[in-house]
């Protein structure tokens, strides 16, 4: 009997009604490569090491371990796989059990019995999805886990990035202070070669006060580079989870840290698997996909079966119950909530075809950029070390002059501030060209790849008690 009228109430459903289909990927023409005539080299796993620093590498991974976004992204990791398992929990049917126990007593003008009767049922139940709105919604969460996981590495590479650029930017600083200290050192010495010869009557009261001005202006410029070094060290210590009270940076001058190779990618459509975040909106865009097929589904009828068995024991005699039921539901009028409910999640699908087509564009962008960034960067470092060792060389022999009586002053305080200049030009340039590497390999997805087991690419925290997507599927 139950076959029976599973049979008619699907027959009527099938000529009622058409399944939903799930919206396709969209189109995206893309160029063929990102560079011309070079080898194709991306970045490996652990690219920091790269900079020859064990500094370094011991930062990023205190960072791994304590920081806070990445805490923030694997939760939502937590959540996501949690969604996974509500959402597939649908498609096998559900058991319930009761139970109830019953005191009866007796009646003496009616003549009723008395007695304990127990009363145990087991029930069974399932939708037959015969549209796919059940699998969609588990295709939706499934597609929704796998997102969550590319933006956590997303974060992971972003922080990684950021602890590398940032500790660079304190080897600038303290760079800088140095040569700032080098030059306080020589305007110090001239002042008191001016102030000798103010006594003696050979040197002018201006001279001194432009020296003793030059002297209080390296002063200032020390004291700013060191408040910006304090600055870096405290989004350092956020970063790594720290206070910034228990900070200690290691970090070499600016021009005895290694410069790594330059990375030349290759074809964009392997770009597109090496960048967590387009993966990440690529896989919102299968999840938004599925929410338009259970949307539509929902319109469509649906075919509940049901089992259920138990028995009854007491003072009298005992008895078995069973009963199977089949229904159909099918929604005739609601206001238009249904209608407005695949609306939305149509909407919702047009937004993150917009979103995948923004973060493929962004991710060619940000190579692009990078690659003619760093050609351009090595052009001014090349021109700014050659000024660098000119201005050192002139500031030399004016002061050899100066000191012999025969240059003034004002010659002396141009030579050394071309000088000083220069070098301070040339140690910013020198540490924009380190970060512009780093800015290249968080383009080119900073080793990671799609299609990789997700425990390869785990954080400390995550590693060896998380199962990956695949084990979900």
């Amino acid at each position: 009997m139950i076959y029976r009228m599973t049979a008619v109430l699907f027959t009527a459903a099938l000529t009622a009604c058409a399944t939903a289909n799930q919206p396709s990927r969209p189109p995206m023409v893309l160029p063929k490569s990102l560079a011309v005539d070079v080898e194709t080299q991306w970045p490996e796993n652990g690219w920091w090491r790269a900079f020859g620093s064990p500094a370094l590498s011991s930062l990023i991974e205190e960072a791994r371990i304590g920081n806070a976004d990445i805490a923030v992204a694997l939760a939502r990791v937590d959540q996501a796989r949690a969604n996974l398992r509500s959402a597939r929990a649908p498609l096998l049917p559900s058991l319930d059990a009761s139970g109830k126990a019953l005191q009866q007593g007796t009646n003496s003008s009616s003549g009723a019995s008395s007695g304990r009767y127990a009363n145990a049922e087991l029930v069974a139940t399932w939708e037959a999805d015969l549209w796919g709105r059940l699998r969609s919604k588990a295709q939706s969460a499934r597609a929704t886990l796998t997102a969550t996981h590319h933006d956590q590495q997303a974060v992971l590479m972003a922080v990684d990035a950021q602890v590398a650029t940032t500790w660079l930017t304190i080897g600038e600083l303290r760079t800088r202070r140095e040569i700032a200290e080098d030059n306080l050192v020589i305007a110090r010495s001239l002042l008191a070669v001016m102030e000798a010869k103010r006594r003696v009557g050979v040197a002018l009261a201006s001279d001194v006060a432009s020296q003793r001005t030059l002297v209080s202006q390296i002063e200032a410029s020390i004291a700013e580079l060191g408040r910006m070094e304090s600055e870096a060290i405290a989004a350092l210590a956020v970063l790594t989870g720290k206070p910034a009270q228990e900070m200690a940076v290691e970090v070499p001058g600016i021009e005895r840290i290694v410069l790594p190779p330059i990375s030349q990618p290759g074809l964009t459509a392997e770009l597109l698997v090496r960048r967590p975040d387009v993966a990440a909106a690529e896989a919102s865009l299968v999840a938004a996909g599925a929410d338009v097929a259970s949307a539509r589904s929902a319109m469509l009828p649906r075919i509940t079966l049901s089992a259920g068995g138990g028995g009854q024991v007491g003072a009298g005699p005992s008895e078995a119950l069973y009963q199977l039921i089949a229904g159909l539901t099918a929604p005739l009028f609601d206001n238009g909530n249904l209608a407005a409910q695949r609306d939305l999640a149509t909407g919702i699908w047009r937004e993150r075809v917009a979103s995948y087509r923004k973060a493929v564009l962004g991710a060619l962008a940000d190579t692009e950029r990078c690659l003619k960034a760093i050609a351009y960067i090595d052009q001014e470092v090349v021109a700014r070390r050659t000024a660098t060792e000119q201005a050192q060389q002139s500031f030399s022999e004016v002061q050899t002059r100066y000191v012999a009586g025969k240059e003034d002053r004002l010659a002396v305080l141009n030579a050394q501030r071309v000088m000083y200049d220069a070098q301070d030009s040339l140690a910013i340039a020198t540490a924009e060209r380190l970060r512009a590497s780093v800015a290249l390999y968080e383009a080119l997805g900073g080793g990671w790849k799609l299609g990789q087991p997700l425990e390869a690419r785990a954080t400390p925290l995550d590693r060896g008690r998380r199962p990956s997507v695949r084990a979900l599927d």
